[in-house]
């Protein structure tokens, strides 16, 4: 075979083999660990289409259904993928794009559970198993891809210098070999396939290679909507060979109708199960374009593109050959990054969760391997082509190091801060080594108490009263009582903040509960501490004191808040004194 004889060939067919030894060796890892979850959290979102559909027929999910199949292979983790809110049953807040291209696998792995007598739940060794190869064979079409998009541009030799440092140089390795359930991996694919076609059919003018990059492409926007954006691409690209509005028209009207046609079934799953035909988003955080964390998100310590990556520094000398070179296509991969990462780093949850950088960067690195081809292809000068081998060598290195940190837990998945980068920098073991430099945990209530015992140079706790009332307050049957309602930024300077509540308390009923609800809030509330404080007294009689603590969540914008009231929804009657709560928060020098 001709591909096997190529350097590119060769260099596809190793990181491929790499790959699959490391997610074999994961996978034997958890199964010896009686561990058989391969798919929970945002990955069981995506994937659970499929073990409903086959085990009942339809797509009614139940949060009863899903927590059960979850503790049988998962336990612990949490169970949060459906949400039904204002509509006629649960609903799953993930598109089902995704489980598309897990049904070929799945059902094969169907087959194989009835006749070797496993179970037929999705979870059990032949979905395991299917689940595997799936994501090699998803790996290998978009390596094979990616080459043939690079061929487009340049040589062989260029091709393969621009595939070792995508995989060895940035935050894809890591991401596909521990995040293999989630869409970046089959993403970065279907952008590698589509993009090859329609720059194939730029440089051809072959019907069908259009055709079929609007189908792929379509496919992506039933995975994740904000695909839509790369539809920039092709737009400003075949203007540009077109010129006449008619005949552009005509070429790019493939890409929305494909994309409609590919997200029908997400559309009748709605209408069916919730009874609305269109629902943009069902989690609690949204995009909002007016409020972007684009620095954050290009260069923090938590989740920083390019401090995580920076081998896509190297795009700058690319770029700036594409713009003397290919004007046309200069536009449309840099507005198409600008608008994507501006869009991406307008999420609430910008950070992403947990991931090695930001995973969300890596769907679209197809696109930028592109730009990568011009730094190292169309620079004629010796020196500069020597100085980008050794700064591409250096970068490739310090990827590989930083990623066997990530796996050694020092660089944390979502709690990353400056102070932590540079006490772990260059290092895989320190003697009594802390996390105190990382983002507080929002489960650890004793960070306050510990970091002021230890005296760090780097921050102080500051603390402050922000409410106390001395006197009695009552708080009568089947009402609230408001205690305060303020942004964060008026009383603290940071969300690493705990509040800290202490009350004296009488009931009239202990066995009937009332609340303490602490409620962080911005476009939507999206984190509550809600204790039961009346049934937690010994009787109805005596007065005792209680106290609660409540971290903070991440401050999604500078206006969001925090309030604080008492919920006593039922037939008792509350007695408070000596209410007082104090913030304890952590400012970083």
């Amino acid at each position: 075979m001709e591909f096997a004889r190529t350097i590119s060939g060769k260099i596809i067919l190793f990181l491929l083999l790499l790959f699959s030894l490391a997610t074999y060796k994961l996978t034997q890892d958890r199964v010896k660990a009686n561990n058989t979850c391969f798919c929970a959290y945002d990955g069981f979102g995506y994937y659970m289409y499929l073990p409903h559909l086959f085990q009942k027929g339809n797509l009614r999910m139940t949060q009863d259904w899903a927590s059960e199949l979850q503790s049988n292979y998962c336990p612990g983790t949490p169970v949060y993928q459906l949400e039904q809110g204002k509509y006629d049953a649960p609903l799953n807040i993930y598109h089902m794009g995704l489980s598309y291209l897990f049904l070929p696998s799945y059902s094969i792995a169907h087959v194989v559970a009835y006749f070797g007598n496993y179970a037929q739940d999705g979870f059990s060794k032949p979905y395991r198993t299917a689940f595997h190869l799936n994501s090699i064979l998803f790996l290998f079409l978009g390596l094979l891809y990616l080459r043939k998009l690079l061929l487009l541009f340049t040589n062989d030799r260029i091709a393969s210098m621009v595939i070792i440092l995508l995989y060895l140089g940035t935050n894809i390795s890591i991401t596909f070999y521990k995040q293999y359930d989630l869409p970046h991996l089959y993403l970065f694919t279907l952008n590698a396939i589509w993009l090859h076609y329609i720059f194939k059919y730029n440089q051809g003018n072959k019907r069908s290679h259009l055709i079929i990059s609007a189908v792929v492409f379509g496919l992506t926007t039933a995975i994740r909507p904000t695909q839509v954006l790369l539809f920039l691409l092709p737009a400003i690209v075949l203007w540009s060979k077109c010129g006449n509005k008619k005949s552009i028209l005509k070429k790019l009207i493939f890409f929305p109708t494909l994309s409609l046609i590919w997200n029908i079934p997400q559309f009748a799953y709605w209408y069916v199960v919730g009874g609305s035909l269109f629902i943009p988003n069902l989690h609690t955080e949204n995009i909002v374009l007016s409020d972007p964390n684009l620095f954050d998100f290009l260069f923090s310590y938590r989740k920083g593109w390019l401090v995580y990556s920076p081998i896509f520094l190297l795009l700058a000398p690319g770029f700036f050959l594409l713009y003397r070179h290919m004007n046309s296509l200069f536009w449309g991969i840099a507005l198409t990054l600008t608008a994507y990462s501006y869009v991406m780093s307008s999420w609430e949850c910008w950070w992403y969760a947990s991931s090695f950088g930001s995973r969300v960067m890596t769907d679209i690195y197809p696109l930028l391997s592109i730009v990568l081809v011009f730094s190292f292809g169309l620079s004629k000068q010796a020196l500069a082509k020597l100085s980008l081998g050794i700064v591409g060598g250096m970068l490739i290195f310090l990827n590989l190091f930083q990623s066997y940190q990530f796996h050694l837990g020092m660089i944390s998945e979502s709690r990353m801060t400056k102070e932590q980068y540079w006490y772990i920098f260059g290092k895989t073991r320190i003697t009594n080594y802390h996390n105190d430099f990382l983002i507080i945990s929002r489960d650890d209530l004793q960070w306050p108490e510990r970091l002021k015992s230890k005296s760090y140079a780097n921050f102080t706790v500051k603390t402050d009263t922000i409410f106390s009332a001395r006197k009695s307050l009552i708080v009568p049957p089947k009402s609230n009582l408001d205690i305060g309602k303020f942004t964060f930024l008026e009383k603290v300077q940071t969300f690493e903040s705990l509040f800290e509540t202490s009350m004296l308390l009488k009931t009239s009923d202990n066995s009937i509960p009332s609340y303490l609800k602490m409620e962080a809030y911005g476009r939507s509330n999206y984190m509550w501490n809600a204790p039961d404080i009346s049934t937690s007294l010994k009787d109805s009689k005596t007065v005792e004191k209680l106290i609660y603590k409540f971290n903070l969540d991440w401050i999604r914008h500078k206006n969001d808040g925090l309030q604080i009231y008492i919920h006593n929804p039922n037939e008792v009657e509350l007695e408070i004194t000596d209410f007082i709560i104090i913030a304890h928060s952590l400012i970083r020098k």
